[in-house]
């Protein structure tokens, strides 16, 4: 329950923009990879890109592997935060990122330190999982995904 509730008043945090009608029910089924071929010119001119924070649920393989996310990623990660008025507190709730495959390709995703032993304990490595992420935008080439919350298959 805690879980649900920090998770809860993260996004609330993540996307001030939709706050006034943030539930789950607003991250519409939809492939990282899609997302990342929908918005891959976004940032050819630019070495930061940021979005509102587009919402969106993904279907995916948990492969069991986390790391300290990227020095680059922390600063995209601040930026954002800042681009968007929001609270100090984003930063410090994202440190490391989950290893996931969705169909051929793999991707490092940021997660909410809270949701971490959540995951490690209740989905198995290489076990399907429905995450529910936020588009943030890009840094140079690479584009960031927020994990905001899990549902175990």
């Amino acid at each position: 329950m805690i879980r649900i509730f920090c998770s809860i008043a993260l996004i609330l945090l993540i996307c001030p923009t939709q706050a006034a009608a943030a539930g789950w029910d607003d991250y519409k089924p939809y492939s990282i990879a899609r997302m990342k071929a929908d918005h891959a010119g976004a940032n050819q001119d630019m070495d930061f890109h940021f979005t509102p924070g587009l919402p969106f649920r993904s279907t995916v393989r948990y492969l069991g592997k986390t790391r300290a996310i990227q020095a680059e990623r922390l600063i995209f990660i601040e930026m954002w935060a800042q681009s968007h008025r929001m609270s100090s507190i984003i930063v410090e709730a994202f440190e490391k990122e989950i290893l996931v495959r969705e169909e051929d390709q793999s991707y490092w995703l940021p997660i909410q330190n809270v949701l971490i032993p959540h995951i490690e304990k209740e989905v198995k490595e290489n076990a399907s999982v429905t995450l529910f992420l936020v588009f943030a935008g890009a840094i140079k080439n690479d584009q960031v995904f927020l994990v905001n919350e899990f549902k175990a298959r």
